[in-house]
């Protein structure tokens, strides 16, 4: 190591004194820099702590999302809001066909969102990552695995004379599906409010 460059001997009448050099001030400056970063990091970037509570995947917990779970929660949040499936689906309104769609496409942005933003929404118990995943596979994922089959085979057999409302209706298995959809959208009704928080969504 060239210490001439580190410091500098500087005569001072009979004596001598030490004094930093160009590339120790530079060292020096740059840690000032560093830990201004880490500090506002620490103390601007990152949310207040958020209580989490989601009876149906078993999370009950409290930490602090960084900006991007913050960001994740927020997409997530956005596509659910904005879909059908969000809305109770009346026994005499609407086909359970739209309804398992929208859940399907739910999924698929998800699971965009979840790969595009990268491991930083993490796969720990607290994080935005773990939550979403444990919904999409311990819910979102069963329920189109379950029904959309069934669905499809019966949507093969319909009439010609017959409209899409009147053969879904006809349908043995119709009720049982409705309601099957009705106890996920209240799940993810549930899980819509904790994502609220995540996002810090002011409303």
């Amino acid at each position: 190591m060239n210490w001439s460059s580190m410091f500098e001997v500087v005569s001072e009448g009979k004596g001598y004194s030490i004094q930093p050099g160009p590339v120790l001030e530079v060292l020096i400056g740059l840690l000032v820099v560093l830990a201004i970063v880490a500090y506002y990091r620490r103390h601007n970037l990152e949310l207040d702590k958020v209580k989490v509570t989601l009876p149906f995947i078993g999370v009950d917990t409290e930490w602090a999302p960084d900006h991007t779970e913050r960001v994740a929660a927020w997409k997530i949040y956005i596509e659910l809001i904005t879909r059908i499936s969000r809305e109770p689906l009346p026994n005499d309104e609407g086909l359970v066909r739209e309804s398992l769609s929208s859940l399907y496409s739910l999924f698929q942005a998800m699971r965009l969102i979840m790969r595009d933003d990268g491991p930083g929404v993490g796969l720990r118990e607290k994080t935005v990552g773990y939550i979403a995943l444990r919904v999409m596979n311990d819910h979102l994922r069963p329920l189109l695995a379950t029904w959309h089959p069934r669905l499809e085979e019966w949507e093969a057999k319909i009439p010609k004379e017959c409209g899409k409302q009147a053969h879904e209706k006809q349908w043995a298995e119709e009720p049982a599906l409705r309601a099957a959809l009705e106890a996920l959208r209240q799940k993810l009704a549930a899980f819509t409010q904790e994502l609220q928080k995540i996002a810090d969504v002011k409303r």
